[in-house]
């Protein structure tokens, strides 16, 4: 059974054949995971700067519509591209890990240029950062121009700077996000005043007009960062510029509550959503002895007892059963437009869960009639080949977690869709 646990709980789904790769040391097949992933399969072909001139370009030579319909393209194919990478994936257990950062990081993919830009986030600042410090990847992501336009810093100025002087004003919204949804949660102890000084201090941090810059977009512009010290968490930052920011978010990224917080939130995404208080500790203490070593804390979650319990508690999300059901079934890739439909009838369309805070990962918000409702429509819809037995596929992907009662609905089932859909939607393969 361990060999289900490594492939479903901490992979996206068996692929045909992955079962029996796990079944000698299921422990062993999932640490041999954490290393780098790439998207050289259905790769970035839109790194925000082309994207960003490209778009300028029709703006102005064009239209407003031919600028959408480019950032709608794009969008699809970004979002598309990943799921891609996801399905054909030796590495499941890292694209597992960059879900859960590219959710927990959530930016909307709403107006044209957003639209167009928001699946650049997860290639160029998340992925890059998965085996990284905690601390590197908050710093890339915030000084990424996705996370500064969605939560408007590129117009965030310090009231007493050059430019507020001139009636410009400050902004809090990405401070606070950092604090309530990126880093100490809600109940991590900081107040308005600690929002207010961490939004002075990364007052002026903007995005570069691309046509003046082959790098990086980010821009620190000093006529718009607040003078002066700032008090945060009981601490003074006398950096200046953007030095300030910067201490500030390493500050922020190395407290306990942090670490409580964000690894928590981890441990509940991938093994329970009310896992054991001793694996949570164990990962929470890793997480604070390691000072936010991602790849120490995967390996303290991966190589814990209390993580391989052969009960099934984790509901998939829409997103997840997309991505397992494909895996099953050995399909190489999917199509742009249908797959964002069909993900966006179950809920969870890639990029569009309209908060920060991303999409819910609790079977409580999940698991509905209507959620499930949309899943059976989209098995239905499938066409599985013919040559594809359904015996063959539920071995494939549960062995020996197929339980007798499935076993016996697929083998009365009045045809062979109503089959496929009785092990898709049956309870053990919609948990993991």
């Amino acid at each position: 059974m361990k060999n289900v646990v490594a492939t479903n709980r901490f992979g996206l789904g068996a692929h045909p054949g992955e079962l029996e790769k796990a079944s000698s040391d299921p422990l062993d097949y999932v640490l041999n995971q954490i290393a780098p992933i790439s998207f050289e399969i259905w790769g970035s072909a839109h790194s925000i700067a082309l994207t960003l001139n490209r778009m300028r370009k029709l703006d102005s030579e064009k239209s407003k519509e031919e600028s959408r319909k480019y950032g709608q393209a794009t969008y699809r194919q970004l979002a598309v591209g990943t799921l891609n990478n996801a399905i054909n994936s030796t590495q499941p257990f890292m694209w597992r890990m960059l879900d859960f950062f590219s959710n927990h990081f959530s930016v909307t993919a709403q107006g044209a240029y957003l639209t167009a830009l928001s699946g650049t986030l997860e290639r160029e600042a998340i992925a890059p950062n998965l085996l990284g410090r905690f601390s590197d990847m908050l710093l890339s992501t915030y000084r990424h121009p996705v996370m500064l336009a969605y939560l408007n810093n590129e117009k965030s100025v310090g009231q007493n700077s050059r430019l507020g002087k001139k009636g410009k004003g400050l902004n809090e919204n990405l401070a606070r996000e950092i604090l309530e949804l990126h880093t100490l949660g809600i109940e991590g102890g900081y107040t308005q005043k600690d929002v207010i000084a961490l939004a002075n201090g990364i007052s002026g941090w903007g995005i570069q007009n691309p046509d003046k810059t082959e790098g990086e977009l980010f821009s620190f512009r000093k006529a718009g960062h607040e003078p002066g010290s700032q008090n945060l968490l009981g601490r003074k930052f006398d950096q200046t510029n953007q030095q300030q920011g910067e201490a500030m978010i390493h500050f922020i990224a190395s407290q306990p509550a942090t670490a409580k917080f964000i690894s928590g939130k981890l441990v509940k995404h991938v093994v329970s959503d009310s896992p054991s208080p001793a694996l949570l500790k164990y990962v929470e203490q890793t997480w604070i002895n390691t000072k936010g070593d991602l790849k120490a804390v995967y390996t303290a979650l991966v190589t814990h007892p209390h993580a391989w319990l052969i009960t099934s508690e984790k509901f998939k999300t829409p997103r997840e059963f997309f991505i397992s059901t494909s895996r099953g079934l050995g399909l190489k890739s999917v199509k742009e437009g249908s797959s964002i439909r069909i993900l966006k009838n179950m809920g969870q369309a890639p990029l569009k869960a309209g908060s920060p805070a991303g999409y819910a990962d609790s079977e409580d918000f999940w698991n509905s009639g209507y959620g499930l409702m949309a899943r059976a429509d989209w098995i239905a819809s499938l066409g599985i080949d013919k040559n594809i037995e359904v015996k063959t596929i539920a071995d494939s992907v549960l062995g020996p977690a197929l339980s007798k009662n499935t076993q016996q609905l697929m083998m009365r089932a009045e045809s062979r869709d109503r089959a496929f859909a009785l092990l898709f939607l049956s309870p053990e393969f919609m948990r993991r």
